[in-house]
């Protein structure tokens, strides 16, 4: 009896771990489960056997009491105790600590619906439900989930609301989890003044992020924002052109950015020829060589009173690609009517004879050389290639220096009929 007892006990145990044992390890195949159930099996045997053939015994004495027992059974009765002062002892620690598993499980769930909030919160505000996620956000915020980022979500959920009052409290609910959320806090921020057209403000947020290492696409397109709205074109060329080295813009994109800005900048200093000079020197090749930027500042330079440099520019210019507009400048020019200009632009006119800008810059030209019937001549072919009411006013101009009452007439009219004063 002992010995089926013990084997049934240890193939319980065995048909108990089995499973604990498959699922912990999933890789444990058919044939290694069945030489751990032989084993086991096996080991039930020979306890069997072996309490079959043990003839001891044990003698417990306590006055006037006398118990005798055998071995097997006192083994046995000894584990069935220490099973049962194990339970006790467990369901007793369980007991005493149940109040401490309780406020931990409480806490749990507290912390779940706290993070569910600030999950919520981001929904709510990415679905444009800003006062709901407003609501949601300070849930999360309250609990401790992430404060930073709830205030972060509030704030931004509050500045598309137009409630400027409740965006600054939240943003300086933020501010005090600068660790957590330093640089969301900063770029929100920025993006909020931005909306207000507060760009130096916003600036400012831009360059404390940048201080402190936080240099990325984000940060540089809004400052690029806030530089253009400032007014700021020199850190608009050092920030488009940061961005076009790390790629953030693409080359049409940068190119329009830069060109606006050089304009700009020329725009600024086009009453001081030696200050445009040093601008220019100091600007890349490549930002040189755009035709528009060229115009511009060789008409800087015209207007600043320094015509000898502005025709130099523009013969350098177009000698290496022919860009119309330039060739128009080009009659603009102070002294451009000296014989060695005209023989200049009158060889650009074998390579481009049906230019009419230029034509226009060569009759120009002749007007200011006194060469009237080249000066008609070069007229009347820009206006059969291009009408257009300067070169009419031009040609009427000319007529009437020349005393050609009815031609000058004429050419009067038809500069009168013109649309557009082109």
């Amino acid at each position: 009896m002992d010995a089926a007892t013990t084997t049934a006990a240890v193939v319980a145990a065995a048909a108990a771990a089995a499973p604990d044992d498959a699922a912990r390890r999933p890789g444990l195949t058919g044939l290694r489960m069945l030489f751990w159930l032989i084993a086991l099996f096996a080991l039930a045997v020979g306890l069997a056997v072996s309490a079959q053939y043990n003839r001891g015994y044990v003698l417990l004495q306590w006055m006037p009491y006398r118990i005798q027992m055998s071995v097997n059974l006192f083994v046995l009765l000894l584990f069935l105790l220490f099973w049962v002062l194990y339970v006790i002892v467990r369901v007793l620690g369980s007991a005493l600590s149940m109040p401490r598993a309780v406020a931990e499980f409480r806490a749990r769930l507290l912390a779940a619906r706290h993070q569910r909030a600030l999950i919520e919160a981001t929904a709510l505000h990415m679905a444009g439900r800003y006062g709901q996620a407003i609501k949601q956000a300070q849930i999360a915020y309250a609990g401790g989930a992430s404060p930073g980022l709830a205030a972060v979500i509030a704030a931004r959920s509050s500045q598309a609301m137009r409630d400027e009052a409740r965006a600054a409290e939240w943003f300086a609910r933020a501010a005090e989890h600068d660790g957590e959320i330093r640089t969301a806090r900063l770029l929100t921020e920025a993006e909020a003044l931005l909306a207000q057209r507060r760009f130096t403000d916003a600036a400012e947020r831009l360059q404390t992020l940048a201080s402190g290492g936080g240099r990325h696409l984000a940060a540089m397109r809004l400052a690029l924002r806030a530089a253009e709205g400032a007014g700021d074109w020199d850190a608009v060329l050092r920030t488009a052109r940061l961005m076009q080295k790390r790629k953030a813009l693409t080359p049409e994109q940068a190119a329009s950015v830069l060109q606006r800005a050089q304009l700009r900048n020329i725009a600024a200093r086009d009453a001081d020829a030696d200050e445009l000079n040093q601008y220019w020197s100091a600007q890349p090749a490549a930002e040189r060589a755009d035709p528009i930027v060229v115009q511009a500042y060789a008409q800087a330079l015209i207007k600043a009173g320094d015509g000898e440099r502005a025709q130099k520019l523009i013969e350098d210019a177009l000698e290496k690609a022919w860009d119309s507009r330039l060739a128009l400048l080009y009659g603009q020019c102070p002294g451009a009517g000296s014989h060695a200009r005209l023989m200049r632009a009158e060889r650009w006119l074998e390579r481009q004879p049906d230019d009419a800008n230029l034509l226009f810059a060569l009759g120009r030209m002749c007007v200011a050389a006194q060469l009237w019937g080249k000066a008609q001549s070069y007229l009347e072919a820009s206006l059969a290639l291009l009408p257009a009411r300067t070169t009419t006013l031009e040609l009427a101009l000319l007529h009437e220096r020349l005393q050609h009452g009815d031609a000058a007439a004429a050419a009067f009219r038809a500069a009168a009929l013109f649309d557009t004063p082109a």
